[in-house]
């Protein structure tokens, strides 16, 4: 309704609202404050959305009378001497009612009427004929044809008037507000029949469901319902339809035109007329982000609650909060007895101070530590872990949680452990063999190179050895060895090497 609309000579508009007039009933601060009614209705009082009101007579002096007794009502007036004004208006602006007077030249108010009902813009505007003279009973049915709401004989009682238009100037804000809504909400709506038919959809509900308002005209509510949910709804619907209940809301899954699956909160109530029903209105939320959430949701649980590593959640201070089943399987602590506690009681001993310091000092600086760690488990079991921990921040970005994820890998380190000492030891002495020889051999002479100390290296072979595997048998040949080896080892110092280079 632009205010700077067009208005025509002889014809006048005028806005009165509340800053001109007394305040109406129940209104404070310019809000409306409903008033509750039957069924949970309620009466739309005052709002500060505009509204235009038409005036159509061809008496200046009824049109200024009019006037008088609408001011308070927080209106826009427009008044036009003529039909042929009034028609005017009617392609610019939009109104709440047309107060339209039937006794006028060139186009009486039936004729204006005929040409009101006949533009889509104000086909539906309500109409209320405004007559000085009783009308017979034939004339004021062709009125109400031409969609008249109503007669009021002149000279018009104040109070009447007033209650009149302000019952359509309410109105016509409701509908607004469902406009908006309808229009521009973040909710689908759809209008349907008791038969699953869609009357029609609002643009959210097109969008949700990716057909044009015409295209979903065509189908019913079953056919655009996931197969899988039709028989979870349509119970609801025959109760709903039985006069059971009169609404009903569940989460369900729609087949989009593009065949994907969307997800929404249904909300169903009906209209009822005699006990039957008339039409069903349908809300449609879009649940689909909450959907993908409640999913990784659920897949996280799972990872939490079956994976084969131990993980705890502690609060930014390291205090337990909560442990997942992996956790009691590896340390043997149930989660009462851990819960509320520090990760300390772990501890092995193996590690000194330094040692967790530097864990402290990572996690405070980088939110993150990796690595090696000798942990107890409840029996008193030392074992070695790889624990890998994470800091979660807040909002702020300060320490929230710790999450720490570690897995046992003792019987790991054991075969790397296995491996590295078959690779550099003699499987029957187990002295260095020859690899292993010649890397401390290395080491030695760079060592005696860089202090200037002597580096004394001794030959040793066994004579007449063989004669003893050919004579005596292999198991005495290889009690010889061992034997030897050991008092070799028995004769230097710790730091010293005694090695076996040959397999004899």
């Amino acid at each position: 309704m632009p205010d700077g609309a067009f208005a025509p000579s002889g014809t006048s508009r005028r806005c009165c609202n509340a800053n001109d007039c007394r305040p109406a009933p129940n209104v404070r601060d310019g809000v409306a404050n409903p008033v509750p009614r039957g069924g949970g209705v309620t009466q739309v009082i005052d709002l500060d959305i505009p509204v235009s009101i038409l005036l159509v007579d061809d008496n200046p002096a009824k049109l200024t009378a009019l006037e008088a007794v609408l001011i308070g009502l927080n209106l826009e007036i427009v008044t036009a001497p003529s039909g042929t004004e009034a028609l005017r208006h009617l392609l610019r602006q939009d109104f709440a009612v047309v107060l339209l007077d039937v006794n006028m030249p060139i186009l009486d108010g039936f004729e204006t009427a005929v040409m009101i009902r006949s533009r889509p813009r104000s086909e539906q505007l309500p109409i209320i004929f405004i007559t000085a003279e009783r009308l017979t009973d034939e004339a004021r049915l062709q009125g109400y044809a031409l969609g008249a709401v109503d007669y009021i004989l002149s000279p018009v009682l104040p109070e009447i008037l007033r209650a009149k238009v302000k019952v359509f100037a309410d109105l016509y804000r409701l509908r607004y507000l469902f406009g908006l809504q309808f229009e521009l909400g973040n909710i689908g709506i759809a209008v349907a029949a008791p038969d699953t038919s869609l009357f029609f959809a609002n643009p959210k509900c097109c969008e949700m469901l990716g057909y044009s308002a015409d295209e979903l005209q065509q189908r019913t509510w079953v056919e655009l319902t996931h197969p899988d949910d039709v028989a979870a709804d349509l119970p609801y619907y025959q109760r709903l339809l039985s006069g059971a209940i009169d609404r009903y809301e569940l989460d369900k899954r729609f087949i989009r035109k593009d065949g994907a699956i969307t997800h929404a909160r249904l909300t169903v109530a009906c209209h009822r007329n005699a006990g039957r029903v008339q039409f069903l209105v349908a809300g449609l939320l879009d649940i689909n982000e909450r959907k993908r959430t409640e999913e990784e949701l659920k897949l996280a649980a799972l990872l939490y609650q079956n994976s084969t590593e131990g993980v705890t959640v502690s609060d930014a201070d390291g205090t337990i909060l909560d442990v997942n089943p992996a956790f009691t399987r590896i340390t043997g602590y149930p989660a009462a007895e851990v819960i509320g506690k520090n990760p300390r009681v772990l501890q092995s001993g193996r590690h000194d101070p330094g040692f967790y310091q530097a864990l402290w000092r990572a996690l405070t600086t980088t939110g993150h530590w990796q690595g090696e760690i000798w942990n107890k488990r409840k029996n008193g079991e030392v074992y070695v872990g790889w624990l890998t921990i994470n800091t979660i921040g807040d909002a702020a970005g300060a320490p929230y949680r710790r999450v720490a994820q570690f897995s046992d890998i003792t019987e790991k380190k054991q075969a790397e452990q296995l491996i590295w000492h078959q690779a550099n030891f003699d499987h029957l002495t187990q002295l260095p063999n020859r690899r292993l020889f010649a890397d401390r051999l290395a080491q030695e002479i760079k060592t005696a190179a860089r202090t200037k100390v002597p580096l004394a290296l001794l030959f040793i072979d066994l004579d007449r050895f063989k004669e003893i595997n050919d004579t005596l048998g292999h198991e005495m040949g290889d009690l010889l060895l061992t034997e030897a080896a050991r008092r070799l080892r028995s004769c230097v110092r710790e730091v010293d090497t005694v090695a076996r280079l040959g397999g004899d």
